[in-house]
């Protein structure tokens, strides 16, 4: 998320994202829970994924999966509200996420890399001047995707 800075502009690449495997990934006997461009699925996957899912499963959601906003979604309606969501819901809608691991618990993790410039947080606060890492919640039917 180095690319996440004032003065970058848009980031040009897909993310990685992590979900809650008990509510949204999907396993079946011919998948095994996966797809490329993930080589395998977790080791719980068989007993876990999609095991405390309330709604109707999407079978498209594996360990690997490509996730985005709909290119016809006007961002701005979304009420996304500082400039770091709008960057990355731009990103998301453009480029999207790729699935790549459970996060083992009810959240949902961008994942970003370590850098040498230092903890993302305490950058995050140099560059934009606050520390919320959690931009937003967006709705999108009975999904919820955090910015």
């Amino acid at each position: 998320m180095d690319e996440l800075i004032p003065d970058y502009g848009p980031i040009r690449n897909v993310l990685k994202v992590n979900v809650y495997g008990k509510k949204n990934l999907y396993y079946d006997e011919t998948t095994k829970g996966y797809r490329w461009p993930a080589r395998r699925a977790d080791r719980h996957a068989k007993g876990s994924y999609g095991s405390l899912r309330r709604s109707p499963v999407v079978k498209e959601c594996w360990m690997g999966a490509l996730l985005a906003l709909p290119a016809t979604m006007d961002l701005y309606s979304l009420g996304v509200e500082t400039r770091p969501s709008r960057i990355l819901a731009a990103t998301l809608q453009n480029y999207g996420a790729y699935i790549v691991d459970d996060t083992a618990w009810d959240v949902y993790v961008l994942v970003r890399e370590r850098s040498p410039t230092g903890r993302f947080t305490n950058e995050f606060k140099k560059n934009w001047g606050f520390t919320r890492c959690l931009f937003a919640c967006v709705c999108i039917g009975s999904h919820k995707i955090l910015l």
